[in-house]
């Protein structure tokens, strides 16, 4: 996949923060742990990860459901993401 493309999809996200309620659950970002969000459809997952992306100085959003990343794979995504801010 062209890098460029890349780069531009997740300029078009770098921006995206909808209109949240805050909630108040008890789980904090952590560096050192990977947590999974889970929950039924339409829970609110994506919205409370997207307030805890919203807290962090370095964080990016990627929705693999977009059809722009079909064929995207690891090397497309990692390296040097300044080029990205």
């Amino acid at each position: 996949m062209d890098r460029s493309l890349v780069v531009d999809f997740l300029r078009e996200y770098e921006g995206f923060s909808p209109f949240m309620i805050p909630r108040e659950l008890g789980v904090e970002p952590d560096d050192r742990f990977v947590v999974s969000i889970v929950g039924p459809r339409r829970a609110g997952k994506t919205y409370y990860l997207l307030s805890i992306r919203n807290k962090l100085s370095k964080a990016l959003y990627v929705n693999f459901e977009d059809l722009r990343l079909m064929g995207i794979g690891y090397d497309d995504l990692s390296g040097d993401s300044e080029g990205v801010r």
